[in-house]
Order: structure tokens, then sequence, then C-alpha cells
């Protein structure tokens, strides 16, 4: 189960829509929240080599704090690319979470966004290579970016901290100390 807001969580299979989520059971979890007056871009937290993405259709509820203290599941139900990473040093996912009027998530491998309310799969063979920094996608409005580490860390910012571009939030690292 991944923590949502005041007593509202969700689990890890509804998020990522699969079963096999057994590399994240004992990991750690980090979301950040992008306003309408944020940068809209996310960047690869860990550089990492990509393997999948999976768009996943949804609905597009608004991900602001009042939405997500009232909508259960609201990350898992809304529209999401699920970007698959091997690291050095284990997993991750890191996940682009559409919203209201931000129905098309821009990556940065392709020409268009993705379609809305269409799923696709991509699978990346050979794996691209992401450093830590590279931009991994855009979105056209504010919305939310979850990241999933395969182990415990101890994330550099805090819950609710501002985080700014080139700020680091995962410890060099990774495992827990």
């Amino acid at each position: 189960m991944i923590f949502q807001a005041k007593g509202i969580s969700y689990s890890l299979e509804k998020l990522l829509a699969t079963k096999d989520v057994s590399n994240y059971v004992d990991g750690s979890f980090f979301t950040v929240y992008l306003s309408p007056k944020d940068y809209h871009r996310v960047h690869c937290p860990k550089g990492g080599r990509l393997t999948k993405v999976r768009y996943i259709p949804g609905s597009l509820f608004s991900v602001n704090q009042k939405t997500t203290e009232e909508v259960t599941d609201l990350f898992a139900a809304n529209e999401r690319m699920v970007m698959e990473f091997d690291l050095t040093d284990g997993k991750m996912v890191v996940i682009m979470v559409g919203a209201m009027i931000v129905a098309a998530i821009q990556p940065v491998w392709r020409d268009q966004p993705y379609t809305a309310r269409a799923a696709i799969e991509e699978i990346f063979d050979p794996p691209t290579p992401f450093n830590i920094g590279d931009e991994l996608g855009q979105f056209q409005m504010g919305s939310t970016a979850i990241i999933l580490l395969d182990r415990k860390v101890n994330w550099i910012k805090p819950a609710g901290a501002e985080i700014r571009m080139g700020e680091p939030i995962v410890p060099e690292s990774s495992a827990e100390s």
C-alpha cells in the first residue's frame, strides 16, 4: 500500500496496473505534486536504463491537495505513464500521473504525446540509458510524479518540501543507512 493523504492509501497493483509488484513491496516511494504555477517537466531522479513504458488510461481528476484528501485511489485512477528502469543497484519506477486538463503526457523519446485514453506498452530493447537529471517528459499543466524504488531509502527532501530542478531527492547511495 502507498499512502496518499490523510488516511487514504492505495495498492501498488492498482498504481502500476499489474500484479507483478514484488520488486517494490518493501521499497520506498516519493510523491511530487506540480501545481499549475510549477515547472512541468519530470527529470530522472537517478541514472538508469529505461526498459519499459506503459501508458495507462484512466480518469482525469484534479490532483490538488483537496482532491487527494477526498478521492480514494486518485493516483491509481488517473491516466498515467509508468516508466520502469534498471539501476546499477536495483530497480526504479517513475510514474507521471495525468490530471484535469492534462490528458496527454509528452515523453522525450516520442514526437507526439501518448494518445489519451489508449493503453500502450513500449519495450526498450536495448534499454535506453538516462543520466540523473535527464528530462523524461512533460505535462501540459500541473500534475503529479511518483518515484518507486525497490528498497528503503532515506530521501534527501522531506514530504511537502519544495523541489527545484537540479536538487537531489535520492541519496547517492540508495541503501538505507
